[in-house]
């Protein structure tokens, strides 16, 4: 059972990961979020984690490789 939980722990870190850099990255571009989610309070910071947190995983994760993954060069 401590493996499972060992796992589990290793992927929960890289979830935080991914959200951290997506949150320091859209809380310094915020003229990239939608304008809808500042109508609903114009604190940036929530308005960039209410934009967060409407992303389902993937969209997260493909936004997250796009910004920090390099791409192959061809």
């Amino acid at each position: 059972m401590y493996m499972k939980a060992k796992k589990i722990k290793i992927e929960f870190d890289k979830a935080c990961n991914v959200l951290y850099n997506l949150y320091k990255y859209f809380y310094s571009r915020v003229d990239v979020i939608p304008k809808e989610y500042f109508d609903v309070n114009d604190d940036v910071k929530t308005a960039v984690c209410d934009y967060l947190a409407g992303m389902t995983d993937r969209f997260a994760i493909e936004i997250f490789a796009d910004l920090y993954i390099p791409k192959r060069w061809r």
